[in-house]
C-alpha cells in the first residue's frame, strides 16, 4: 500500500481548520514580538541613565540583564501555555458528540489520533521557545554592546 503524503488538514482534528489555528498562532507570535520590544527599550533607557551618571561622576547602579528584560518575553511563554491547552482541547474535541476517538483508534495508523491532536500545538510550542531563545540572545548581545558604549569615552574602566 502506497503511503500518502501529509497535508495541513491531516495535522488537525477532523472538522477543525488547521489554517485558522495556525493563523491565530502567528497572530499571537506577532503580538508577543511587539510586546518583547519592551526589552530593548529598557536597555536603552538604562544605558542613558548609566552614561549620564558616569559623565557626572555620580554613583550608578547597574541593573542586571534579567531585571531589564523583565516580562518582555512573557507573551511567548503565554502562547506556549495556551498551545498546551489547545492540545488538551483537541483530545476533548474527539470525545464529544459522536465520539470520533473510537474511530481514530481503529485506524491502521495508530499514531493518527495523537498526530491530529498534538502536531500543531507541539510545533507551536517548539517555535515559541526557539523564538524566546533567539530574542534572549539578541537582547543580551544588545545589552552588552550598549554597556560598552556607555563606558566608552567616560573614563570608566570596563
Amino acid at each position: 500500500m502506497k503511503k500518502r503524503k501529509l497535508t495541513l488538514s491531516d495535522l488537525a482534528p477532523a472538522g477543525i481548520s488547521a489554517g485558522n489555528e495556525i493563523k491565530w498562532i502567528v497572530v499571537a507570535w506577532g503580538v508577543s514580538l511587539l510586546w518583547s520590544f519592551r526589552g530593548p527599550l529598557a536597555i536603552i533607557r538604562e544605558t542613558r541613565y548609566l552614561r549620564d551618571c558616569l559623565l557626572e561622576k555620580n554613583h550608578a547602579v547597574i541593573t542586571v540583564f534579567p531585571g531589564l528584560i523583565g516580562t518582555a518575553l512573557f507573551g511567548f511563554y503565554l502562547t506556549a501555555l495556551v498551545l498546551a491547552g489547545l492540545a488538551i482541547w483537541h483530545y476533548v474535541y474527539h470525545r464529544r458528540g459522536a465520539r470520533t476517538d473510537y474511530l481514530m483508534r481503529r485506524l491502521r495508523d495508530k499514531w493518527e489520533y495523537h498526530r491530529r491532536c498534538l502536531a500543531i500545538p507541539l510545533l507551536g510550542i517548539t517555535i515559541s521557545l526557539l523564538l524566546v531563545l533567539i530574542l534572549w540572545c539578541s537582547y543580551r548581545s544588545f545589552y552588552l554592546y550598549m554597556h560598552r558604549w556607555a563606558y566608552s569615552g567616560t573614563g570608566g574602566a570596563y
